[in-house]
């Protein structure tokens, strides 16, 4: 299933203690029995409790743990394909938007039993090879989506962007996304958009939480990340993920994870093999 990187369902009396780590897709983490808590980098902590969904973008390391037993459905999306496939860029708001207040755990609430049938059928799906899977997948996926943005539009998570600024907003994500291994000019960026830097800066922060220059770089980092973790070397990933000097690339790299860029290579590696860590990854000062 291309539109679907991951689904996983896990469940026992206890889940091993999770580092901090990322995903290259978005992810729903719906917790289904017990409570866990979620803690996004440079973030606060937040509970999970049964019935709730958790959404995770593409850039934001996290941890999740749990004191007590709990039953969870980890689904990892592509967003390229999803959105290709999708098309409604509003669907995709739970992954982009990060609003003033954003909660990214979100009450699935009556929705419950729809969510819990659409994961257990994707489960079903995995397991067998069906006719038209990749659309019947699609179709499901797009289903679980509406019902997140409903819940984020119910309780309000929008009310504060701009809908007049949200098309330029979007084009100007999208194109640092696609284009982060150049060298850029936000300036430029603005321009593009037919806004000047001032309202580009105010309006991207106010719909993502991030500056259109920390967001780049957040791009360039996770890009960095991915790299390390398929065998490039410190060097190939800095100049392959966009950064121009080294130490600049080692210096923004632990200054959000914590590590050095080498002792993340190293720390992913030993996770690989089954290792004990020496260098676990620590939350971004502010």
């Amino acid at each position: 299933m291309p539109y679907i990187l991951q689904l996983r369902q896990d469940c026992g009396p206890s889940l091993p203690a999770e580092d901090f780590h990322y995903h290259s897709g978005y992810q729903l983490l719906y917790v289904q029995a017990g409570e866990a808590s979620l803690t996004i980098i440079g973030g606060k902590t937040q509970a999970i409790r049964a019935g709730e969904m958790a959404v995770i973008n593409q850039l934001e390391l996290h941890r999740v743990d749990s004191q007590k037993p709990y039953t969870r459905t980890h689904l990892l999306l592509s967003p390229q394909e999803c959105m290709s496939g999708i098309g409604e860029k509003q669907l995709f708001y739970a992954f982009s938007a990060r609003p003033p207040g954003f909660s990214h755990v979100i009450a699935l609430e009556e929705f419950q039993g729809q969510a819990e049938a659409i994961l257990s059928a994707l489960a079903d799906e995995q397991q067998a090879e069906r006719p038209f899977a990749q659309d019947w997948a699609l179709c499901s996926v797009r289903q679980l989506l509406i019902l997140v943005y409903r819940l984020c539009l119910r309780r309000g998570d929008f009310d504060s962007l701009n809908p007049a600024a949200f098309g330029s907003v979007w084009q100007a994500k999208e194109y640092l996304e696609q284009h982060f291994t150049q060298e850029l000019s936000i300036a430029q960026v603005a321009r593009d958009c037919y806004m000047t830097n001032s309202s580009l800066d105010h309006a991207f922060k106010r719909f993502t939480g991030f500056s259109p220059k920390r967001y780049l770089l957040l791009c360039r980092l996770a890009a960095a990340r991915e790299l390390l973790c398929a065998g490039s070397t410190v060097t190939e990933a800095a100049q392959r993920s966009g950064f121009s000097d080294l130490n600049n690339f080692i210096r923004y790299f632990r200054q959000e994870t914590g590590l050095t860029p080498g002792q993340f290579r190293r720390r992913f590696f030993a996770c690989e093999q089954g290792l004990p860590l020496s260098d676990p990854l620590s939350p971004r000062k502010e």
